[in-house]
């Protein structure tokens, strides 16, 4: 694999001609050489970047079905010194949660640790 060509055209101006120095800014038509890893480890972050977000998003919701569950459950016992049983339906519920939260909140620091190690080398693809 070679390097990659990218070529910037910049936009013509609308006033008057002035006068450029030859230290200036690239002209009408500048080449610039982009290695092909560098393109490569860019687009591996965005993809690492954009899964960690995905994760987050899972956590969250899942934190947020959790929170509302117990808050559930807190409210049909809410009296003191009331010892009513829990539904089956309910246990079931929040411990599904539980586990859920629990993998995703494992999932997104194992694609977080990832996505900071792209840089160094490691395999990206198993991001």
């Amino acid at each position: 694999m070679g390097k990659m060509k990218i070529t910037y055209r910049a936009p013509a101006p609308a006033g008057p001609a002035v006068a450029v120095p030859a230290v200036a800014a690239p002209g009408p038509a500048a080449d610039v050489e982009v290695p092909p890893g560098l393109v490569r480890t860019g687009l591996d972050k965005a993809r690492a970047l954009l899964r960690v977000y995905v994760h987050s998003r899972k956590v969250r919701a899942a934190a947020k079905a959790l929170a509302a569950a117990l808050a559930e459950s807190r409210e049909v016992s809410s009296w003191p010194g009331d010892r009513l049983p829990v539904g089956a339906a309910m246990s079931d519920q929040v411990e599904k949660l539980t586990r859920r939260l629990k993998l995703e909140t494992e999932a997104h620091n194992r694609l977080e640790a990832l996505f900071r190690s792209v840089d160094l080398g490691r395999s990206a693809a198993a991001v």
